[in-house]
């Protein structure tokens, strides 16, 4: 009969499996843009969601948080394609420019209520905002880890850690070399 060490290892690798589905639709990007300028400094950093499409990626959610002279303003919500300044909501990574001249649209909260915001390319890796005064500036993408590798990453974790216990607490007389 095989040890309780090969056994939890059989266990936690048939787990590992069920755990390694996919737990949603999409791919997740961390984003980040800057457009500098004298008058109004604009910011912002957060999570896409994207659907896989020919070519790319169409960014489906949108959570982060917008700076604007160093004021935060939390991002409510994603504009659906054609919402917003004709919008795409593309993604292009890892290709550049990774968004197209019709941009990305979404929501923002202000003291005055949610009001809409589009980011977009105007040539190769420079971006801006829709006719608010900003500057020109950058805009990146990173691809985030899915949370089922996450996920296989800490039960990696605790089957070590649990092989490792069980390890120390045999008798040495049970050692066969």
């Amino acid at each position: 009969m095989p040890n309780k060490t090969v056994m939890f290892l059989v266990a936690a690798l048939l787990a590992s499996g069920a755990l390694a589905g996919p737990c949603f639709a999409g791919s997740i990007f961390n984003f980040q843009y800057s457009l500098p300028a004298p008058e109004v400094s604009v910011e912002g950093f957060g999570t896409l969601i994207a659907d896989d499409v020919t070519g790319g990626y169409v960014i489906v959610d949108i959570v982060g948080t917008r700076f604007v002279n160093g004021v935060p303003q939390r991002i409510t919500g994603l504009i659906g394609p054609g919402g917003y300044f004709g919008n795409s909501n593309l993604l292009y990574y890892p290709n550049t420019p990774l968004l197209d001249n019709n941009g990305l649209s979404f929501m923002v909260a202000g003291e005055l209520g949610d009001f809409p915001v589009n980011l977009f390319s105007v040539g190769v890796d420079v971006y801006t905002e829709d006719g608010n005064g900003v500057g020109y500036g950058t805009f990146s993408v990173t691809p985030a880890p899915e949370p089922s590798t996450t996920g296989l990453l800490a039960l990696g974790a605790v089957v070590l850690g649990a092989w490792t216990r069980s390890r120390r607490r045999e008798p040495s007389w049970q050692h066969h070399g």
